[in-house]
């Protein structure tokens, strides 16, 4: 399982992918398709 960057939660349903700077992100199935903020530690941010 892993984090949503965007809610937090402990998921099994995710996308993972990287950010312009490299960081990885993971946003789970529900924030991916609501379009739920987030933001990485480096700053960069999304939809």
């Amino acid at each position: 399982m892993k984090t949503c960057i965007s809610c937090g939660k402990q998921t099994k349903q995710y996308t993972e992918f990287e950010s312009p700077e490299g960081e990885k992100i993971v946003r789970c199935k529900h924030c991916k398709e609501t379009g739920v903020p987030y933001k990485t530690p480096a700053g960069f941010e999304g939809p």
